[in-house]
């Protein structure tokens, strides 16, 4: 398991990060973390859907990216194989993490195991006076709008949840002949969605979320595309 430490000059000032964009690392999730911002850029290329967490029933959204556990369909050669890099790899291997002294508060971490890291070649984390690199300071300052993404994200779910807009959604498709399931996925109802009561659909427009909604239901239309490459890995 990849270690996640807090990141300071006193332990990773060393540290260098390579321009070698190796997302190796989720080589084998056929889920990743996106963002309601993300929607309509991902739209385009990936089916987006919902799942439930098992822990706390709490919806997330994420992008469908293989028909099977384990697999990943646009990784290869350890290079993202899609046009849109979703935002969750962009600041990799530093991400925000809860402060082991107060959990209520978050800082900067690292994914100290990552194969972008080394002592040789890249850019530095920090400057050799001990100051942060440029590097490191236009990664956190994305971090911060990573999170303040998340945020807007969880209320966006929370209130699609709250109308009933997520539903169980099988689907079918066939591999080689076969016909696979794929079960636990959640979509927007469109027919729930056409039929909701004029305020709660104005709120939706008022507060910017029908552009997601609508780039979600469109997203379904690349799950054929996932099974050419599916298809096309195999053979």
């Amino acid at each position: 398991m990849t270690a996640i430490r807090p990141l300071t000059k006193e332990a990773h000032g060393h540290l260098r990060l390579s321009s070698d964009p190796d997302v190796s690392h989720v080589a084998a999730q056929q889920l990743l973390q996106l963002q309601a911002t993300e929607f309509v850029s991902a739209a385009g290329e990936y089916p987006i859907v919902f799942v439930k967490n098992s822990h706390n029933g709490q919806f997330q959204a994420v992008l469908l990216l293989a028909l099977t556990e384990g697999c990943n369909e646009f990784v290869r050669d350890k290079s993202w194989q899609g046009r849109y890099l979703p935002q969750v790899l962009r600041y990799y291997p530093l991400c925000l993490a809860p402060d082991p002294d107060n959990t209520s508060q978050l800082l900067v971490a690292v994914h100290e195991s990552s194969a972008r890291l080394n002592s040789q070649q890249g850019q530095p984390l920090f400057n050799p006076d001990g100051t942060e690199s440029a590097v490191l300071a236009d990664y956190k300052q994305g971090l911060a709008g990573y999170f303040q993404a998340q945020q807007l994200t969880e209320v966006f779910v929370a209130r699609l949840a709250e109308l009933a807009l997520l539903v169980p959604q099988q689907l079918s498709v066939q591999l080689h002949g076969q016909q696979q399931q794929l079960n636990g996925l959640y979509v927007v109802d469109e027919a729930k969605l056409n039929t909701l009561a004029s305020e709660d659909f104005a709120e939706l427009r008022q507060r910017g979320f029908l552009p997601a909604i609508y780039a979600q239901l469109l997203s379904l239309q690349r799950l054929r595309h996932l099974v050419s490459r599916a298809a096309s890995a195999v053979d």
